[in-house]
C-alpha cells in the first residue's frame, strides 16, 4: 500500500504542480476505509482532537470547557464537526486542516504520519453520520428494536 505523502499536499489556492495531488480537494479518501482505519481514527481522535473537540464533535472538550468557565476572551471555540458546513468540506479539506492547522488548532503533520490523519478523517465522517443518522439510513428488512 503506497501511502500520501506531505509532499504531494499544497494549499487550495496555490494549485498543485503537474503530476502532483492537491488533497485539499479530494472527496473521496485516497486511502482504504475498513475497520482498521476507523479503529486508528478513533485512537488518534481522542489522544489528539478530543480534548478540544469533545469525544462526539461538537466542540465541547475539556479544554474548551475549562476555558468557558474562565471567562477567557480570548477562547476561540473549537469547530463543532457535525456542523452543515464542516459536513460539506470535502473529505481532502479536513485532512489539509488536520495537516497545517486553522485558526488557534495549530498543524498535527509532527505528531500525525499521513496515514494517521487520513484515519481520522474516516473516523470524523463516521462521527458525522453516527450523530446525524435519519431513519432513511436504515436498510429496508433490517430488524431494528423501537
Amino acid at each position: 500500500d503506497e501511502q500520501p505523502t506531505d509532499a504531494a499536499e499544497q494549499p487550495a489556492d496555490t494549485g498543485a504542480a503537474a503530476g502532483t495531488v492537491n488533497y485539499a480537494w479530494l472527496t473521496e479518501l485516497p486511502v482504504k476505509a475498513d475497520e482498521g482505519l476507523f479503529e486508528l481514527g478513533r485512537q488518534k481522535f481522542e489522544q489528539n482532537c478530543a480534548l478540544c473537540h469533545g469525544y462526539d464533535g461538537y466542540g465541547d472538550g475539556l479544554v474548551s470547557q475549562r476555558a468557558a468557565q474562565l471567562n477567557q476572551s480570548s477562547w476561540l471555540q473549537p469547530a463543532n464537526l457535525h456542523a452543515t458546513e464542516i459536513q460539506k468540506q470535502p473529505v481532502g479539506q479536513i485532512y489539509y486542516t488536520i495537516s497545517h492547522g486553522k485558526g488557534k488548532m495549530g498543524s498535527y503533520a509532527a505528531s500525525l504520519s499521513p496515514q494517521e490523519r487520513w484515519a481520522v478523517v474516516a473516523y470524523v465522517r463516521a462521527l458525522q453520520r453516527s450523530q446525524n443518522a435519519q431513519s432513511a439510513d436504515i436498510p429496508d428488512g433490517a430488524n431494528v428494536s423501537q
